[in-house]
Order: structure tokens, then sequence, then C-alpha cells
């Protein structure tokens, strides 16, 4: 009858492998260096998954029933809610202490912003209390210092510029800084933990201000109207389900008195991922995590092999043992515990891995700032250690217990009589490994290679334009943000001063070059509402694609009497997708929820190469109530009273200019400070904001291609080890045949045709299990075929070379061998 073995024998064992592993630390090294760095990459993935699915932002103390409040908006809306709306929940809720916050811009710090600027971080009275916020001094906001009706001039200093910009100063608690030029009282300093609810680059903010002191700093800011971020904690044994069916109710009754559309509400956790619209990241790490659950069982086979061939070298020995007496079960434990041993030390060294590879993994896809704008702990906790502990138990029983199975199976006599060898088996589990290595590694391997075919592509793509000496300049408002009108009115200034340069022609887009757009709904002539379809649209000037050089296809381009009428551009996708085998001048669509257009023009498709082209429609500025008669998209939010206007972009278009002048930059600096000295421009070839965009999306082909090396080179140690393994345990035949005339070609022939069929069913089956993985990748394979036969040829002169590395030294070590020798073996 089995019973549980003692806490003595299981010591014992422990004890016994300890010195076993110490007396063949070559073996030792290599099988806990293998399971050691196949267990850091998925414990490292791991800790990133478990810091964005199960964490709230970092600085967050108070994390018990913490949750966030989004409105349920369509695809392309930003989800958040107006401050009328957190207000009227921040009253009357009973499920949820509701706290908002919201972005700022940016404010002079200092006498006439002599300490330079900073974007403040936005919050409502009880944002430090409900959240618990570390406070370094001093103390946080109070609920009466956020009264729209009376506000207060307090603001919380952030650790960075408290240190930076006032030299760490406790005194400076209790003092008056100028904000705008006006004196602002500092109630304390906050720790650099909180870094924000979202990852910025900018790192931790550099003040706090409560919601209602922006009406002290803008004048024209209603206390009702603004956009903010709701997150809240849960009252005592109220749920999430009960927190979202209040705020449905109380936001109904919201938008009743206000007059406007009332939205649902979803109600998550605040972790990165809970986020609305990021699912697409989830499907990136699932996808991750296949590769690297790959790549681990991998790594188990190979360290079954060498199991294997190190359980041979004991045949001798494991048959002394059963006939001592021992069972079968007994020695099968031994044998396992050996294995945990091998599996908790890599164990712990994965986790060390893991708490390092994260970080550098941050810097490599961004840079050295990329890390402080992480809001999360990549730093592994207690369940990344469980998870750790899980994965070594798994490993051990993947890689340690067929081999120790097979091993005990011979009787005692052939055991001690042949020392050297494993017996006979109808299941030959070597070859099983082999082939699972050489599978795994082909999967990996096109993987990678498809992702790198599409770097290539990037690399060569013609975006069909010239981009030489093509710029694009940006605009950003330092302090008071611009309304529409004021825009409108900055832009016919800037068009007019602009005009009087020597710097060729330009123009004006709501959108830089080969974005995608601003979302719209759109419907054919003859269609109801409801079969509206989604489209992106860009307003542009008559200049604009003339300055890009797009070419015209078919009909015309804008006219400079086009800003009154309504009138579109398409591009070739959507002339293709929606009237095909038609000529499209003079047809017309509806955009939005009436906004008629003819088409009076069709365009060349303008692509980066880095995602499909869509259907998308150009229209002028001016010709649209979308648009404001200025800059571009824009979106009705509700808000107290009615409703408010988000223009996209904050706010300002985007200049393009063909000029190879040089300090074009300076002009234009020039030229907008002339217009107005609070606006801020930014001039770029716009080569090198492509070149940035195909830079970023290279980190993920690098890193795939990387593990793909590193699986190739797992399975190249495994195809050593076996037929080294092969050659040592046919010594003798190799012996007698060699003594009998066989030759060298018939040697390595011998050698390599006991394990040829395991290597050619793995890549059969690798193959098969490539097709299948590049239809899960297809999506990030644009212009690249999942079935690239480059990348496929690739990967089998990769693997064929690599099969020639790994049998070549025991080829050349079987044709060597002296059959005298060989035939004087035991």
């Amino acid at each position: 009858m089995w019973r549980f073995p003692s806490l003595e024998s299981i010591w014992q064992d422990l004890k016994y492998s300890v010195r076993s592993l110490r007396k063949q630390p070559g073996f030792t090294v290599i099988s806990v260096f293998v399971l050691a760095s196949v267990t850091g990459l998925n414990t490292s993935l791991f800790t990133a998954v478990n810091a964005l699915t199960l964490h709230p932002p970092a600085g967050i103390t108070r994390t018990s029933g913490v949750v966030a409040l989004y409105p349920a908006v369509p695809i392309g809306e930003p989800p958040v809610f107006t401050v009328g709306e957190y207000r009227f929940l921040a009253e009357h809720a009973r499920a949820i202490d509701a706290v908002a916050v919201s972005g700022g811009s940016s404010v002079q710090l200092g006498p006439d912003g002599v300490n330079g600027t900073v974007i403040p971080f936005v919050a409502s009275g009880n944002f430090f209390s409900t959240l618990g916020i570390p406070l370094v001094r001093g103390r946080g906001f109070q609920q009466d210092e956020d009264r729209p009706e009376a506000p207060r001039a307090v603001v919380v200093l952030g650790s960075g510029i408290w240190e930076g910009r006032f030299g760490g100063n406790p005194d400076i608690v209790g003092r008056s800084i100028l904000l705008n030029n006006m004196p602002f009282t500092v109630v304390g300093i906050a720790s650099r933990e909180f870094v924000g609810l979202e990852p910025s680059m900018t790192g931790a903010p550099g003040l706090f201000l409560p919601l209602a002191a922006l009406q002290l700093l803008r004048p024209d800011f209603e206390p009702a109207s603004g956009l903010a971020t709701l997150i809240g904690r849960l009252a005592p044994q109220a749920t999430r389900e009960q927190a979202r069916a209040e705020a449905d109710v109380l936001l109904a009754r919201f938008h009743r008195q206000a007059g406007t559309d009332a939205r649902r509400t979803i109600v998550t956790s605040t972790a990165f991922l809970s986020h609305p619209g990021r699912s697409v990241i989830l499907v990136l790490f699932g996808l991750i995590s296949i590769a690297l659950m790959l790549v681990w069982l991998l790594g188990c086979a190979n360290v079954g092999n060498l199991l294997l061939a190190r359980a041979a070298a004991r045949a001798q020995e494991i048959g002394i043992r059963l006939s001592l007496g021992a069972s079968r079960p007994r020695v099968i434990r031994q044998l396992l515990t050996e294995g945990f041993v091998l599996a908790f030390v890599a164990g712990a060294l994965g986790v060390g891995i893991a708490y390092a590879l994260p970080s550098l993994v941050v810097r490599f896809v961004g840079d050295r700032a990329a890390l402080d704008a992480v809001n999360f702990s990549l730093a592994p906790d207690r369940v990344v250690l469980g998870y750790a502990l899980l994965l070594s138990v798994a490993s051990c029983m993947a890689f340690g217990l067929a081999p120790a199975l097979h091993a005990t199976r011979s009787d005692v006599a052939s055991a001690l009589k042949d020392r050297d060898a494993l017996p006979p088996s109808r299941f030959p589990i070597r070859g099983v490994l082999l082939g699972v290595q050489v599978a795994i590694s082909v999967i990996v391997l096109v993987g990678a290679g498809l992702l790198v075919r599409r770097v290539q592509r990037q690399a060569s793509f013609d975006p069909g334009i010239p981009l030489g000496d093509l710029s694009v300049v940006s605009f950003s408002v330092q302090g008071e943000p611009y309304d529409q009108t004021r825009t409108k009115a900055f832009l016919a200034d800037l068009t007019a001063s602009l005009q009087q340069l020597p710097i060729g022609r330009f123009g004006l887009t709501t959108n830089e070059p080969f974005s995608q757009g601003n979302p719209e709904v759109f419907r054919l002539a003859g269609e109801t509402s409801e079969q509206n379809k989604r489209i992106s649209v860009v307003d542009v000037t008559p200049g604009y694609l003339d300055v890009l050089r797009v070419p015209i296809v078919a009909g015309r381009n804008f006219l400079e009497t086009d800003s009154n009428r309504p009138v579109a551009l398409i591009n070739e996708s959507m002339a293709r997708r929606y009237w095909p085998n038609e000529d499209p001048i003079g047809k017309t669509f509806v955009a939005g929820q009436a906004d008629t257009r003819e088409i009076v023009g069709v365009v060349r498709n303008v692509s980066d190469g880095l995602e499909e082209t869509y259907p998308m429609f150009y229209r002028p500025f001016g010709s649209s109530s979308a648009t404001g008669g200025a800059t571009g998209a824009a979106r009705d939010v509700g808000a107290q009273g009615g409703r408010i206007r988000v223009i996209a972009g904050g706010g300002f278009a985007t200049l393009v200019v063909r000029s190879s002048r040089k300090g074009l930059s300076d002009e234009i600096a020039r030229a907008v400070a002339q217009v107005d000295s609070h606006v801020r421009s930014q001039t770029r070839l716009l080569s090198a904001a492509l070149e940035e965009r195909r830079k970023a999306l290279r980190a993920g082909p690098i890193l795939a291609g990387l593990l793909g090396v590193f699986a190739l080179g797992l399975a190249t140690v495994g195809m050593f080890g076996v037929f080294a393994y092969a050659v040592r345990q046919r010594t003798r035949e190799i012996g007698i045949r060699m003594a009998l005339g066989a030759q060298p070609a018939d040697v390595v022939r011998l050698i390599l045709a006991g394990h040829s069929r395991a290597v050619v069913v793995g890549l059969f089956v690798g193959l098969l299990g490539a097709m299948a993985a590049s239809q899960v990748l297809r999506s990030f394979l644009y212009g690249v075929s999942p079935f690239d036969p480059i990348a496929y040829l690739g990967v089998a002169a990769v693997l064929a070379f690599a099969g020639i590395a790994a049998t070549y030294i025991p080829a050349r070590r079987a044709t060597r061998i002296d059959p005298i020798a060989a035939l004087r073996c035991d």
C-alpha cells in the first residue's frame, strides 16, 4: 500500500540529489541555464500582465474597492465624463465615493513664467484622501477647496518641481507661488510614487490643482463643463453592479434636466488593461504568451533529452538499486526529486530575471525616460512568485517524469549487464522529444521571420509621394487654451503671414499625413441612418494635396471657392469599395447626420506601409459645421445646461510645407510669434516623423527575432545532444562495422538514419503549426502574406545550417573511432 513519504525520506532524497548534481557540473549548469531562461521569459511576461490587469496605478495606497467609471461611447470618442456629470454623481451617489481627474493646459510658473511652464494634474477635492495618494509634506486638498461657487487658490507641488525648481525647501509649504501671475498657496508636496492614472512620458505630475481652481486661471472656464476621468471607492458592502446601476439612474436624471442624451456607464477596475478599447493589447499579450510557452516546452524537451542521456549513463546504478529491493516508484521519486531541484534552482533564477527583464524591455521599446512614464510596478509580487513556483513544478513534470519512467522500466539483469544503455522501447521517447524541439523551433522561427519580413517591407515601402523636402508643423498653446473662434482667427492670420514669406507652397490639414483621419459615420445615397458605416475624414485647404503632390486619379482637386460647398474628394480605397466598376464622380453620400457631399475627385491612396489603407474622404476647411470653419473634426459631448464642443488635436490644424530652405523652422516660428506669442511651433521633416513611427513598430519583430534565435539555439543543442548520445551508445557497433570495411560515409548515414525520421516528422508538424500560427498573426502582417515563401525558405535554410552544425561534431567523432579500441569496450 502506498504511503506518503516521511519528511526524513524526502530530506534524504534532496541531499542525494544535490550531491549527484554536483558531481556532474556540466549537465547541471546547462540544464539550469536552459530552464532558468525559459522560466525567466515566461515569468517576466506574467509580471507585466499581472501589473497591467490586476493592479491599480502606482501611488494609490488605499486600493481596496477602487474602481473606474467610463461612459459607453462609440469607437473613436474619448470615454470621459464632463465635470458637470461628475459633480452630480458626487453629490447624489451612495454606492461610490467618486473622484474626478482632468488634464489641464500648461500654466506659467513664477513671475511672467520665469520658472518655465508645467502641465498641472487637475483633481477633485477628495482626490488625495479617497485614494490615499502619499505626500512628502503638508496635506492634500480639502472638500471645501473644490467648490465651484468659491474656488480656492491652493496647489500641491510634485516632488520633481519641489526639488528641481524650489531646491527642496521644506518651508515652501504655506507660502505662495505664482501660477499665470496669480498667487497660489502651497499646501503640500506629493510623493514621486504617483505618476498618474495613465502612463505619462512627462513622469510624475509637477503640480496638482483642484478642479474649481481652473476658474481662477481661466475666466472662461465653465464649472460644469470640461472633461474628466472618474474613479472612486465603493461604499462598504457595495458592488460594481450596484454602482453601475446607480450611476445610470443618476446620469439619466442629470441629462433629463440638461435636455441632453444619457449614456450608459461602465464600471471596471483601475488596472491599465481594464480601460475600454484596449482589447488589442490583450490579444498581443496572448500571442506573446503562446510563443513563450512554446519556447518553455522546447526548453523542457531539451532538458528531458539531457536527462535521458544521464539516465543511460546511470543504467547500472539504477539496476543495482532495483536489485537491492528498491521499488520502481521509489527510484522514480528519487529521479523526480533531482528534476525538482533543477527546476527549483532555475525558478529562483527565473524570478531574478523577471526583476530585471521587463524594465530592460521597456527601455528597449521606448527610451531611457520610458521607465519614468510607467505608472505600474514591474517588480514581481506574491502572485508572480506563485506562478513561478507552479511553472517550476510543471517544468519538473514536463522534463522529468517521462525519462524517469523510461529509465526504470528495464529488468535488473539487463541493467546490471549493460551500464550505458536504456532499454529498448516501441515508444522512442528520445526521438519524440527531438521531434517536439524541431517542430516548436519551426513555429517560433516562422512567426519571427514573418514579422521581420514586415519590417523589411516597411523599410522599402514607397508611400507614393516625395518626402525629401516635406515638413510638418505642429502647434501648442502656452497658457489659456484656444476656443474655436480664436483658433479660426489665428489660422487666418497665420496663413496671411506665411504668404508673405518665401517658403513655397503650404497647406493646412486636421491630421498629419499618413494618419487615418478623424472617425465619422456616413451612408450612401438612398440608405437610412441604420445603414451608417464608419469612415475617416480629413479637412484640408485647397493647396494641401498639391503640396503633398498626391495625384488626382479622376475628377478635380479642391478650388478656393469650395470652402462653402458640400463637396468631397475620396481615396481609391473608398471608390473601389463603395462604387466598384462605376465612376464615382458626381455621386453623393451623407456624412454625419445630414451632411450631403458630392464627389468631385478621386485621389491616390496615401500610405506609410504600416497598416492597410482604409476608405477615407477629404473635405474643404469651412465647408462643414463639424470643423466650425476652422480646425477639424469635433464632437459634441453632453454637459450641464447644453453641449460642449471638443475639437480633435487640441483645436489646431497641422501645417505642411514643401521647402528646402535653411532656417525654415525659425522663419515659421517667428511668423507664429508675431500672430500670437503664446503659441509655440515645432517643425520636423515628414520623413523623420515616418521613420520614428516605423522605428517604434520594429521593437516587436526584433524581440520576436531574438526569441526565435534563442529557440533555434535550444533546438541545436538538443539535436547535438541526441546525435552525440547516439554515437556514444553505438560505439561498439560502429567499431565492428569499420573493422568489417565500412566507409566513413556509411558510418555517418548510420548515425543520421537513427533519428532522421524524428527530425522530418518534427519539421512537417512544425510547418503545419507555423501555417496555423501565421493565420493568427495575419492582422500584424500587413503587406506580407502569411505564407511568404522567403520567410519559410529562410527558416528551412537556417534549420538546415543548424542541423549540419549540430551533427557535424558527433558525425566526425563517429568516423574517427578506432575499431580496436571500440571492440575492447566492455
